[in-house]
């Protein structure tokens, strides 16, 4: 029988491992690190993690997703590039120094298996940074960035396949 933290060391690493295949374990530090190159993608992981272990529900707030990360073992949140000691700094963007703007309480199901969910809140230049529960991060104009922010429900296909980025909308 696993354990929950068993659970959680599963939950986290299946993805890589699979992804992986006969890797080293110095492969699948470097493979883990470099999913884990920002803030936003951090917390988009502990997010979609957290989802994970919840049936697709989405943390209520920092506080849980902080909790949650405390869950996780030292070396794991060091594989992610995470200090363990200072949580609360993942809640930062780097690029415009301000607390990024999370849909808490976001459910991923079978029908939307990838939802926007972390919101850089001023961005650089024209554009911001907006995280999906997969971690993938797409810059989007201020239209798009809106249209994203703003959905009750997020739709099948909402998102664009990874690596496309998504049209810029005409309404405000």
């Amino acid at each position: 029988m696993i354990n929950s933290r068993g659970l959680l060391i599963a939950t986290i690493a299946l993805p890589i491992v699979l992804s992986l295949g006969g890797c080293s374990s110095d492969s699948v530090q470097s493979k883990v690190a470099a999913m884990n190159t920002s803030n936003i993608k951090r917390v988009a992981n502990l997010f979609a993690a957290y989802q994970n272990t919840q049936g697709g529900q989405g943390p209520k707030d920092v506080e849980t997703i902080v909790a949650f990360a405390k869950s996780i073992p030292p070396d794991a949140l060091h594989n992610m590039k995470i200090d363990e000691n200072n949580l609360n700094a993942l809640f930062i963007s780097e690029r415009d120094d301000k607390p990024f703007r999370i849909k808490f309480g976001a459910i991923r199901g079978a029908m939307s298996p990838h939802i926007p969910i972390i919101f850089e809140e001023q961005g650089v230049g024209d554009t911001r940074q907006v995280a999906w529960t997969n971690a993938r991060v797409e810059e989007l104009g201020a239209a798009e960035y809106q249209r994203l922010w703003s959905e009750k429900e997020v739709p099948v296909s909402a998102g664009p396949p990874h690596g496309e980025k998504p049209p810029e909308s005409s309404s405000k």
